[in-house]
């Protein structure tokens, strides 16, 4: 997942590894709380995200656009649950010590070629 931040200071992008949690539709990632992206996101926590399937078969491309805000998971039970989960998504994370963070989307645009050609989903969080 790429994810974009944005301050006074101007845009920022970054590339995470990140788990999605479809029943909260919720994505988590780890990051060091001392990165640009990490400290962009306590001063302002609205960002936008883009995850991409790449192929080189046109017909299959996918890929999702995304606005939401981020948040530092800070509750003990969540962090315990999430790391959890992100441990058995990436194994090699066991050993880390992850600061967890959540990516709540508001407005998700899914395309999916494999639908049609630049068939596009639109996704949006009720008022």
């Amino acid at each position: 997942m790429t994810l974009a931040t944005t301050t006074a200071a101007g845009p920022y992008c970054t590339h995470l590894f990140y788990l999605y949690l479809p029943e909260r539709n919720l994505f988590v990632f780890a990051s060091d709380p001392a990165t640009r992206h990490a400290v962009e996101v306590l001063e302002n926590p609205l960002a936008a995200a883009s995850i991409v399937l790449e192929s080189s078969a046109i017909y299959r491309l996918q890929g999702a656009q995304l606005t939401g805000k981020v948040h530092r998971v800070e509750e003990e039970n969540e962090r315990q649950l999430l790391r959890n989960k992100y441990v058995a998504r990436f194994p090699c994370a066991r050993m880390a010590d992850l600061t967890l963070w959540t990516f709540e989307p508001d407005f998700i645009k899914l395309t999916d070629n494999r639908l049609g050609f630049g068939k596009k989903i639109i996704w949006r969080r009720d008022a």
